[in-house]
């Protein structure tokens, strides 16, 4: 018997295996994800101011006037919806680094606040972790499967996922600035010269978080006082920071293309997201009228 040709043929099989698993598993996932993003855009309102003008900044403190300024010119459009894609790296070890290759596609809805990302995380040469992060409609939702088919993480519905994606949306701001002009919703308070408190409502939800600028009046950090982390079975609540830097203007406003996010941990900061903006679009309120 030639061994040889049959172990040609195993591994033409175990390849064709692959392949028809990898196929079904898009499917499944992408599936899901379109259902997420329709949900997400059935969700959201329509905003009756359509234009940025600096009257709207009068009573915000100064350094968040001069964000406004630095990063929206007169008569800006309104974001309404936003998509961006990524590359970065996570780090999937609490113990110690273990920093794995992503990327993603996301989808932003501003009124009524909500997102969708869904990332591949590479964990060997042919395997990855799909993962969706959502805030959709005041609830939260964490799934993390691998190739798309076997959950290792399936979490939403409670209170803590709800606050702690919205957190997240609100760390994100700065790539859909025009979300930040006050509003009913969203409330602003003055810290010091450098930094503000803003304060994001959905319905019942409330969420705050301090932003710091740069000299040039740009956010350079965002900082919660607390945010659930899984541990385990439990949650421990603790300090949650994400920065920002290499500032680009895109569709006529100032935006970040790189970031990093990290817990603040008693024993120092442990980062755990790196990413680069590798596209962005917008879709903004009086489009099409």
């Amino acid at each position: 018997m030639d061994w040889t040709n049959w172990a040609g043929i195993l591994a033409g099989v175990l390849v064709f295996a692959a392949l028809e698993i990898d196929d079904v598993s898009l499917w499944h996932w992408n599936k899901s994800t379109k259902a997420l993003r329709k949900r997400l855009h059935c969700a959201q309102v329509t905003r009756t101011e359509t234009l940025y003008s600096e009257r709207e900044l009068i009573d915000l403190p100064p350094i968040v006037q001069c964000y406004f300024r630095a990063t929206l010119k007169e008569g800006q459009p309104k974001i309404k919806t936003a998509q961006f894609s990524h590359a970065g790296t996570f780090n999937m070890s609490e113990v110690q680094p273990s920093w794995k290759f992503f990327t993603s596609n996301q989808s932003v809805v501003v009124n009524r606040p909500g997102f969708v990302w869904d990332a591949r995380v590479r964990m060997f040469p042919a395997i990855s972790v799909f993962v969706h992060d959502a805030y959709v409609n005041r609830e939260g939702l964490l799934q993390a499967s691998i190739l798309g088919l076997f959950d290792v993480a399936n979490m939403s519905g409670s209170e803590v996922m709800a606050q702690g994606e919205f957190l997240r949306f609100l760390a994100e701001t700065p790539l859909y600035p025009t979300s930040l002009l006050p509003r009913e919703s969203v409330v602003w308070k003055a810290i010091d010269d450098f930094s503000a408190q803003v304060t994001l409502t959905d319905r019942d939800l409330h969420v705050s978080m301090t932003f710091r600028f740069n000299p040039s009046g740009l956010i350079d950090t965002v900082w919660a006082a607390a945010r659930g982390r899984s541990s385990g079975k439990n949650v421990e609540y603790m300090p949650w920071q994400g920065r920002f830097w290499n500032y680009a203007e895109r569709a006529g406003m100032m935006v970040p293309l790189e970031a990093e996010v990290e817990w603040l941990t008693p024993e120092g900061p442990k980062p755990y997201y790196r990413s680069k903006l590798t596209s962005i679009s917008f879709e903004f309120e009086n489009q099409g009228q």
